[in-house]
């Protein structure tokens, strides 16, 4: 072969790879995006409906009540990530106080809202099915895989340590 022409497969060459690379990076940080606030709640909220649906002893008295509960906690375990709004704890018969996260911190709301959800609803239906925990705890896992790759392993542990387990 030529020079001309070897000089011409190498150009055609390196256009092929750096194409390739180029869709390759572009396919994978699209699918790297994190999920829309909505997305992190409406999972949740589906979830639960999910459960209530397919838990045995529901009476629409429990459920209406649970779904307050498990409202009302995923509003308090991020209120104070957000100051136009403020927690609704002191006006509620029985709910006192809750914990006040350490304003020199960081914190992952999405990751509390996350954990306080499977929370309350793996306390709340304590009666429903093993394939149902496991669902709860799926979705937990599954956020908390998106979401810890936002924050460092020290801020995980400093909000862990210091709030989500109080809530």
């Amino acid at each position: 072969l030529s020079d001309k022409m070897k000089a011409k497969t190498q150009v055609k060459i390196f256009i092929f790879i750096l194409t390739f690379s180029l869709v390759t990076i572009a396919c994978n940080s699209k699918s790297k995006r994190l999920p829309e606030d909505s997305e992190l709640v409406t999972a949740w909220a589906d979830l639960t409906n999910y459960i209530t649906q397919n838990t045995p002893s529901n009476s629409p008295t429990f459920a209406s009540r649970c779904f307050g509960y498990i409202g009302l906690t995923m509003y308090e375990s991020i209120v104070h990530g957000f100051p136009e709004y403020q927690s609704i704890a002191a006006e509620l018969n029985g709910l006192y106080r809750l914990p006040i996260p350490d304003s020199t911190k960081r914190y992952s709301w999405h990751l509390v809202l996350n954990a306080g959800q499977a929370e309350i609803i793996r306390n709340i239906y304590v009666q429903t099915s093993d394939e149902n925990k496991l669902k709860i705890d799926s979705l937990k896992s599954y956020f908390e895989k998106i979401y810890r790759k936002t924050v460092t392993d020290d801020d995980v542990a400093k909000f862990k340590g210091a709030y989500e387990s109080q809530l």
